[in-house]
């Protein structure tokens, strides 16, 4: 379909974003073309390609090898795709792309999502990519390696399933590095993660050579012992969410010790190993941390006590409370509500 359209004679249209779903090409933007202009100025005008995220499949490697011929291409947003860990390498002839996010959808489990550092580096040799989303994408600690190499990368999001306190610490060498989110890749969508899978082989967060890091994300997995303590360096580090991340009671005490953090995100966190006097504790340590304004958790968190614990904080502006829905249904489960913290 992808050859066709770049074949495809467009003249008296500008097409400058195509939407593909299971209905084929939804919504593109259209101009008046000046007469004269033959296809090949007209596919040059597309800039952007984005998908609906409706589980159909239809990106895959094949597809993908026909996109460098779209010159002007900057955006790639595609979250059904099935493009394999090698057919990546397409993306990095992309000459004008600057954001790429792909997620494999429903079929992934028969894709290879495992990239190494030969794969990261072909992907990596598009000159002008600066955000990079690739949450269903184990990445090896070599690849972080290549990663860390492209000091123009803004924001990355990788699966962290395969990663090692080595793998962090590279990735740290991002000279641009302002947003980065672990993702942990779960082979069983329908099913909760467990404490054991993904990140078991992280025990610090040695990300201090970070020096633009803004926003940290961890979604899935297990935190323990004193692993936020080298974020402490991170000065500009203003926002961490973890969601459905285990952490035990070192992991939680060492996370209240920075106190840079102006947002705090303990999204679906697990706290069955620590005892209701230890989350106590937890809370009121997050109420002591000077420069939090803003705290979300999930309803089932908060009750009376643990209320007004975070009531006691002289800086928390705002507690978001939110009722969520299954792990990885991608609904939430009847919105949210928000407490203004009163003094």
């Amino acid at each position: 379909f992808l050859t066709k359209l770049r074949d495809l004679s467009l003249e008296p249209l500008a097409v400058r974003a195509v939407r593909l779903g299971s209905a084929g090409v939804h919504a593109p933007k259209l101009d008046p073309l000046k007469q004269g202009r033959n296809s090949a100025r007209a596919v040059n005008k597309y800039r952007t390609l984005r998908d609906h995220g409706d589980g159909e499949s239809w990106l895959d490697d094949d597809a993908a090898e026909q996109l460098p011929g779209f010159q002007n291409l900057e955006t790639v947003d595609v979250t059904s795709g099935t493009v394999s860990s090698e057919g990546l390498r397409h993306f990095g002839r992309c000459q004008e792309l600057k954001y790429l996010r792909l997620e494999s959808g429903r079929h992934y489990s028969s894709v290879d999502r495992e990239i190494s550092a030969e794969q990261a580096e072909l992907l990596c040799e598009a000159p002008k990519l600066q955000h990079l989303h690739l949450a269903t994408y184990n990445c090896t600690d070599a690849a972080c390696e290549a990663l860390a190499k492209v000091g123009r990368l803004q924001s990355l999001t990788i699966g962290a399933g395969q990663l090692s306190n080595d793998g962090v610490s590279a990735l740290a060498g991002i000279a641009a590095l302002s947003e980065l989110t672990f993702h942990i890749v779960n082979e069983r969508p329908e099913e909760q993660l467990s404490r054991d899978d993904g990140v078991e082989r992280l025990t610090t967060l040695d990300l201090e050579d970070a020096t633009q890091l803004q926003y940290l994300e961890i979604r899935g997995g297990a935190l323990r012992g004193p692993c936020f303590a080298p974020l402490r360096a991170n000065a500009r580090l203003s926002e961490i969410v973890l969601d459905g991340v285990g952490l035990d009671l070192e992991a939680c005490r060492s996370l209240i010790t920075l106190s840079q953090l102006r947002r705090l995100t303990l999204y679906r966190w697990r706290d069955d190993e620590i005892s209701v006097d230890d989350v106590a504790d937890f809370f009121a340590g997050i109420a002591a941390m000077p420069n939090l304004e803003e705290l979300t958790l999930p309803r089932a968190s908060l009750d009376v006590q643990l209320s007004e614990i975070l009531a006691a904080s002289r800086s928390l502006e705002v507690v978001y409370v939110r009722k969520t829905g299954r792990r990885g249904s991608g609904r939430e489960g009847g919105g949210e509500i928000f407490v203004e913290m009163q003094y």
